[in-house]
């Protein structure tokens, strides 16, 4: 039975045994026989013919915090390969892996004491905490090919549904805890929850407004929200996320000198 060679094929060449592409993968594709699409989330359109792992690395964010989706099957290289890239210390994951029966992330660690292989990284998970509403993950990454290694932090809050507002004072200790950790890598952290939008610009807004307010005694929230949405639509996605997000901002800015909330 004869079939006809991928799209993805170079000259549109392949074998006639096995489908394999003579001349390699166009640019956008990878796999064996160059049959799948290289991830829209990289940098440049080249990716790993083997892997898919994007050669140039992933987008990342406008701002001072590495924003993504929660990392599914297709993209668990990606992600990977992203925090290596930038050089990242902390992950901050806001969502469960499963909510109202649904998929939301896949889990891209492995358990305790366990090691797995992405690409060229490996991830081996050294400690984990649990707390009341939320994990703390100690991760050694190591490129296998360098032999490099790095010492990655994860926080996992648990308590913060898809479209739901979390307790705020919950909310405050978990973000005091995630600035409060120490780290030697200089790269932006890597934050995500399923989507991408809703919990995660909420907690990227909280994260740069009382950095800000530190340094300057003034912040005004409904501007920085505004000035997220040109960068991404619907990031802090609920009104009541909003609100959640306005009360942390107040109750956590006792030492700011000046609070701007327009309403």
């Amino acid at each position: 039975m004869c079939t006809q060679c991928s799209v993805g094929c170079v000259n549109g060449t392949c074998r006639k045994d096995n489908g394999h592409c003579i001349d390699g993968c166009k640019a956008t594709f990878f796999g064996k026989l160059c049959d799948k699409s290289c991830s829209a989330n990289c940098q440049t359109d080249i990716c790993d013919r083997d892997t898919g792992i994007c050669e140039g690395g992933c987008m990342n964010a406008n701002f001072h915090d590495s924003k993504c989706k929660g990392p599914k099957t297709n993209t668990l290289f990606d992600f990977w390969r992203m925090v290596w890239q930038e050089k990242s210390g902390k992950i901050v994951m806001l969502t469960n892996l499963i909510e109202n029966e649904k998929p939301k992330c896949d889990q891209y660690w492995p358990d305790v004491g366990q090691e797995k292989d992405f690409g060229s990284l490996r991830v081996t998970v050294e400690n984990e905490k649990e707390y009341a509403f939320f994990f703390e993950r100690t991760l050694q990454l190591t490129n296998k090919k360098t032999k490099e290694t790095r010492k990655i932090l994860q926080f996992h809050f648990t308590m913060w549904t898809d479209h739901g507002t979390p307790d705020p004072v919950q909310l405050m200790l978990f973000h005091r805890n995630v600035k409060d950790a120490k780290t030697d890598l200089t790269g932006p952290p890597v934050i995500h929850c399923a989507a991408g939008i809703g919990r995660t610009g909420t907690f990227i807004a909280l994260d740069t407004l009382h950095e800000y307010g530190d340094k300057t005694g003034k912040i005004d929230v409904f501007e920085y929200v505004i000035k997220m949405r040109k960068d991404r639509m619907n990031m802090i996605q609920t009104l009541v996320m909003y609100v959640c997000f306005r009360y942390y901002v107040i109750n956590d800015s006792i030492y700011i000198d000046e609070l701007y909330t327009a309403s």
